[in-house]
């Protein structure tokens, strides 16, 4: 009973190295109503710039961020969080991103960009984040 129980926490603890090395767990994690990889799983998300502007009277952040695969398998690409803090690390503000492709090549890259417009004056930091379902 206790094999049983140390195998049930292995499978769950390593679920995502285990979907990663074999394919076909996924779906036996699927199955059972489990994901086994985290929303952007072997994905990594990099703010390249930013930049204020004044267009037509108006303030405008523009963030340009890329996306790598950094594996050796497609990987779905989920939406975005954007969010702009203050110095004291509260949420000013955040907005969600449309993934700008739904997947993406092993060891290929997609640049996207994204606007704020009129961000708040006491923003002091970009955090871009693959978005949590609900």
């Amino acid at each position: 009973m206790i094999a049983v129980a140390l195998v049930a926490a292995g499978a769950w603890r390593y679920r995502a190295e285990i979907a990663e090395s074999w394919p076909f767990a996924e779906t036996v994690y699927a199955s059972i109503g489990l994901d086994p990889l985290p929303r952007g799983f072997g994905l990594d998300l990099t703010i390249e710039s930013s930049e204020n502007a004044i267009r037509e009277g108006a303030r405008v952040l523009s963030i340009t961020a890329r996306i790598e695969n950094t594996t050796s398998r497609s990987r779905n690409v989920p939406d975005i969080r954007g969010a702009l803090f203050d110095e004291n690390q509260r949420e000013l503000r955040h907005w969600t991103i449309a993934a700008p492709v739904t997947n993406l090549a092993p060891d290929r890259e997609v640049e996207f960009d994204t606007e704020v417009i009129d961000p708040p004056q006491e923003a002091v930091r970009i955090s871009i984040a693959f978005d949590e379902p609900g």
